[in-house]
């Protein structure tokens, strides 16, 4: 079986069933599957050559997330870029992949023209909302499934480039269906599930609409996250499971927009990016009555390991440890996890370590200058995520590798900095905690808040010192207005070790020597 065979079999059990609702279109599994094989027919025309690569640089719309099946009936690469990054960003991914072929939305098209003028490049290029495809795709024949050879890939998403140009990562068809069929099952996500996520394709997690597909289930695809919008579809449309990160959900419980919209459908929210406190936790389950779920991985890995639906009721019930809901659950089946240390032997249960896996799930390897493949002689690759295992095999993120901080000689992880400043839930709307140079303790840790209300930096620092150690407190507290970002959503340290040293001196706490 294949990704392909995947939609195909939906499609087969629901030629009728609505599959996707995105922008107030609606479409069923039989006219998608249709749709499908007409891509697949115009990508066979334009390319030939199995195994192309086709640059994907839209917003999410049913005509960008069935480019996707699209490609892997032809057998092609679709490579979806993120429409966040610069022109000259785009561009330095341009110079590293073959591509022959683009398809944008008018919102994208002039990025992608500039990306295309710096480097000089020139290749066929497809506006998915303009005059020319409609008649494309009409004049071509449906394709039937092209065969597949083994290590042939689908898909080839970018990172970040948090620390430096985004890397194409390779994953093969075989490990997108094992990541498929193992993840809807430890994740009970079945056919009869109303997924609504606003997720971007080009990033991982917008996978899940194509699991959602995958499994014969209707999916609610939204092309960004707009508060009132979000939640009067999920309404309208009786939405049964929903993805959020941490931050959205906190915004729909402090704005109390629960109160607001019914939830009464809702069975489950999956988040992820970072643990939830456990008053969080208790919070959607005492005003919005569903489970919830959190999911670890990287581009890389697909899925790692998952804190369940059940585990969350168990440790709520007192059945397990509160300190479990910090965790990210164990390893999904056929997963295998080694937490290693610096001298590359595997660390003692509670011991820190570099977490690594191997599972059926990874990637190929990286496209392009990155083509090395990135894995230990045994294959395991490093997530570049410092963590632990405990007793009973629940995994704990403690940060990356390249954002700790060694002040004085010792370790500080940020996320713990952070986890702690962020229980101060009435003051603190965000807060992300980096490094910066210092000639007497070597680093020392740095707070940026987003206050809710008016709070002082001494009051930061004095519930820190009441927390955790008083040498994990920060030295300095520097409120923002908003947190920036990366193309990718996430909250850009780059940044932020940018401003501090771009505004050396300003907007701190006191600076003590005390330890």
């Amino acid at each position: 079986m294949s990704l392909a065979g995947l939609f195909h079999e939906a499609a087969l059990r629901h030629p009728e069933k609505t599959a996707a609702i995105c922008s107030g279109e609606r479409i069923g599994y039989g006219a998608l599957e249709t749709l499908f094989a007409r891509i697949a027919g115009l990508l066979r025309d334009l390319l030939g050559a199995p195994q192309s690569k086709v640059l994907i640089l839209a917003h999410n719309a049913v005509f960008s997330l069935a480019l996707f099946p699209g490609c892997f009936r032809a057998n092609m690469i679709a490579c979806p870029v993120n429409w966040r990054l610069s022109a000259g960003e785009v561009a330095s991914i341009l110079d590293q992949e073959p591509f022959a072929l683009a398809f944008c939305d008018s919102r994208t098209l002039p990025l992608l023209r500039s990306a295309m003028a710096l480097q000089e490049r020139s290749f066929r290029v497809i506006v998915l909302d303009g005059e020319e495809y409609p008649a494309l795709l009409a004049a071509a024949e449906e394709a039937p499934y092209a065969p597949r050879q083994a290590g042939d890939c689908s898909i080839q998403y970018f990172t970040s480039g948090t620390t430096g140009i985004p890397k194409g990562v390779l994953l093969p068809d075989e490990s997108l269906e094992a990541y498929v069929r193992t993840y809807s099952a430890v994740s009970e996500w079945t056919e009869e599930a109303i997924y609504q996520t606003s997720a971007n394709l080009f990033h991982l997690s917008g996978f899940s609409a194509l699991i959602s597909l995958s499994i014969g289930g209707t999916l609610v695809l939204m092309d960004q996250f707009r508060m009132e919008e979000f939640l009067g579809t999920m309404e309208r449309e009786g939405v049964t499971r929903v993805s959020l990160v941490p931050t959205l959900i906190n915004r729909v419980l402090c704005e109390g927009k629960y109160r607001e919209y019914d939830f009464s459908r809702v069975r489950k929210i999956v988040y992820g990016g970072a643990p939830m406190l456990p008053e969080q936790i208790r919070n959607v389950q005492r005003h919005l009555s569903c489970d919830t779920e959190i999911a670890y991985g990287c581009t890389e890995t697909c899925n790692i390991s998952v804190l369940t639906a059940e585990d969350h009721r168990r440790i709520l019930r007192g059945e397990l440890e509160e300190k479990k809901l910090l965790s990210v659950g164990r390893p999904a089946p056929g997963v295998q996890v080694r937490i290693m240390g610096e001298d590359r032997k595997e660390r003692p249960t509670g011991a820190i370590g570099s977490i690594t896996v191997k599972s059926p799930f990874l990637y190929k390897g990286y496209s392009g200058p990155d083509s090395r493949r990135a894995f230990s002689p045994d294959g395991y690759h490093d997530t570049g995520d410092l963590g632990y295992r405990d007793e009973d095999g629940y995994i704990y993120i403690v940060d990356r590798k390249h954002d700790m901080i060694v002040c004085g000689g010792e370790n500080i992880y940020p996320k713990e900095v952070e986890l702690c400043i962020s229980r101060m839930e009435d003051a603190v709307s965000q807060v992300s905690v980096v490094g910066k140079p210092d000639h007497l303790w070597g680093e020392i840790v740095v707070a940026f808040v987003v206050p809710r209300r008016a709070v002082t930096a001494e009051e930061i620092v004095d519930f820190c010192k009441k927390t955790i150690a008083s040498y994990k407190k920060p030295r300095r507290v520097i409120f923002l207005k908003e947190l920036p970002v990366n193309a990718n959503g996430k909250v850009d340290k780059l940044a932020l070790r940018a401003w501090l040293r771009e505004h050396d001196g300003e907007e701190s706490a006191p600076c003590t020597k005390d330890r």
